[in-house]
């Protein structure tokens, strides 16, 4: 490859823009950058004691949320809900 299409190929690259926060990536997924991927479709909750309510709150509606723990994202700051398969292991 010549040195010009090399350079060319990484400009492109580097002008890729995420949907969701317009930053320039060299890796998006559909899209989105590794940063608003794992936020994205998620709620977010200002403090761990009201995404823990809130997961209390889903267990008292279907049995089948009993594994919902809350998480601070390391991305946004904020805390998600996700799976814990640590709570079931024996």
């Amino acid at each position: 490859m010549s040195k010009r299409k090399e350079l060319m190929s990484n400009i492109f690259v580097l002008d890729q823009k995420c949907k969701y926060c317009f930053a320039s990536e060299k890796k998006l997924k559909n899209g989105i950058c590794k940063k608003c991927f794992g936020c994205t479709g998620k709620e977010a909750y200002q403090s761990h004691g009201i995404a823990r309510a809130m997961a209390e709150w889903y267990y008292k509606e279907d049995s089948d949320f009993d594994y919902l723990t809350p998480y601070r994202c390391k991305y946004c700051r904020k805390y998600h809900l996700g799976h814990n398969k640590f709570l079931f292991a024996s």
